[in-house]
Order: C-alpha cells, then structure tokens, then sequence
C-alpha cells in the first residue's frame, strides 16, 4: 500500500483502517513492541471476518493459532498468506510478552502484514460487493479521474464490458464475449475451470499465468455460483484451474497469490474509474492509471 494511506480501507472498516494507521505510525516513531501487538490484532481482526464472510464454524479453541490452523479455514487460503498470518502472530506473542523486538523484524513483518490485509480486501470484501452487484466504490465528488481510452469515458458498454476467447472472427480479429452480471450468470464455473486446467495440462503448453489474468477476471463475476453449499471463493477456483505438479512449487505458491490479487485488482479500477464491469486488456492501462491518480 503505498505511501501508507489507509483510507481505501475504511469503506471495509474504519476499525481496520485505524489499526493500520496506528501501526504505521509506532513504527515510524520506534516502537517496534507496540506495532507487533497491532499487527497481531490485525490479523485477528482479519481472519474473524473472514471467518464469517464465508460462514466457517469457529473452532473450540479460538486463538489465532488455532483459527489460522483450521482446515476448513486453510481450504480458503494459498500457503504464503498462511505462513504470513504465523509470522505476525509469532511476532505479535513476543510483543505481547513485552520481549525485545528488533526493528528490521518488525518492518518485514509489518510487510507480510500488509499483504494480508491486501489479501482480504480483496477476497473478502470486494468479493462480497462484487457478488452482491453492488459498487465496489462509491466515488468521491471532487474526484475525476481520466480514462485511457474515450470509449471508457463515454460508457460505451459494446466495447469495453467485454473480453478475449479463444478462436478467430470473421476479418481475422480475435471474437469477443460479454460475461453478464454475477446474479445473471448462465456461464458454469466447473466448465470454465476445466477448460483452462486442460490449457495447462497440455505437454510444452504455451500458457502461462499471465495468459490466465483475463480469465481469472470472468471468475470473479462467476463466483457467487455454490460449491458444497457455499460460494466459491476466487482461492478456491484458482487452485481448480492451475495443475496439482505446479501447485505445490513455490513459485507457483508466489504467482498464485499475485493473480489473485491482480485479477480482483482490476475490477476495482475499472468500477472506480468507470461505474462498469469491463474485462479485457484494457484493464491494464486503466489500471496504470488509477494507480497514478493514487499516488
């Protein structure tokens, strides 16, 4: 999160955003202590709400140990974020125990700790907006970013709510599909998933995670379809998609969670920026501008 502003945070929790400011602002002052309890806190915090966005039973024992370390809970999570949540809440213990805490630790923690709260945000609260069809933003009045393309600007859905498949058109052009609402969906999750394991599969396969990106975005809006009585969670459809072999690398444990993020990431500047659902290559400019207006 650069420049360490929290605000965007604060249409999740103010709690949360608070939190966050105040343990940027002990470990700008030193107090390496204070902030390992904070980010301690705030991984509670997140885990607890993640608990009842995806309506988990909570164990018996509820510690943050024993909350990270429920399976029903880990189904839902990559290995990186699990062994982030550990490393902040270790951290955490020493602060609460008021043992020494070593600034260098405290910053590479407080890292892990960010990319954590990144995490839920997107998998927990926007996921809910998005499958709920509300805004994912509502935008500030004086605010009026500029789009990259005119066609964005004038909200003309025919040709930016829309995203590659695999074939050609008629001139030679690649043919493009319109994936409609989360609500209205009749696209099913389990074909869409298999279609791109088998791309994976294939021997010398071509494709690679960034291919996968676009793809990853149509999840999104697919994802309030039920598995086991429950929504899908975009974790759980990007572990369908991506083969058991390559899975368990660490690498593959790394590209994971960023296209996670960036899929999600996407759908959050073009709702900020344009108010509509638009898919594609497009997102990537619109994404380098949003963060520019950001920053």
């Amino acid at each position: 999160m650069p420049g360490m502003s929290f605000e965007l945070l604060r249409q999740w929790s103010s709690e949360i955003c608070d939190l966050c400011s105040a343990t940027d602002d002990a470990l700008k002052s030193g107090d390496a202590i204070s902030a390992a309890v904070k980010m301690r806190g705030i991984a509670d915090w997140v885990v607890r709400e993640a608990y009842a966005a995806w309506s988990l039973k909570l164990p018996v024992q509820q510690s943050l140990f024993d909350l990270v370390s429920n399976t029903a809970f880990r189904d839902h999570l990559s290995p990186l974020i699990e062994n982030k949540l550990h490393r902040i809440r270790k951290l955490g213990n020493r602060g609460a125990h008021n043992e020494a805490v070593p600034g260098n630790d405290a910053f590479k923690v407080w890292n892990d700790c960010l990319e954590v709260v990144r995490w839920f945000y997107l998998n927990v609260f926007v996921a809910r907006r998005l499958a709920e069809g509300g805004p994912i933003f509502e935008r500030p009045e004086k605010e009026s970013p500029k789009c990259s393309n005119p066609a964005d600007q004038t909200g003309d859905t025919d040709k930016v709510n829309k995203t590659h498949v695999d074939g050609v058109g008629e001139n030679g052009e690649v043919p493009m599909v319109t994936f409609p609402h989360a609500n209205n969906s009749s696209v099913d999750v389990r074909t869409f998933v298999e279609r791109w394991r088998r791309k994976f599969e294939e021997p010398d396969s071509p494709y690679r995670w960034e291919e996968a990106v676009p793809r990853l975005n149509a999840v999104v809006d697919y994802q309030t379809q039920l598995k086991n009585g429950r929504r899908y969670s975009l974790d759980v459809l990007c572990r369908e998609i991506v083969p058991e072999s390559y899975r368990n690398t660490m690498q593959a444990t790394n590209d994971f969670m960023d296209i996670n993020s960036r899929a999600l990431e996407r759908c959050i500047v073009v709702n900020h920026l344009t108010g509509q659902r638009v898919q594609g290559a497009r997102l990537t400019n619109f994404a380098k501008d949003f963060l520019e207006v950001r920053t």
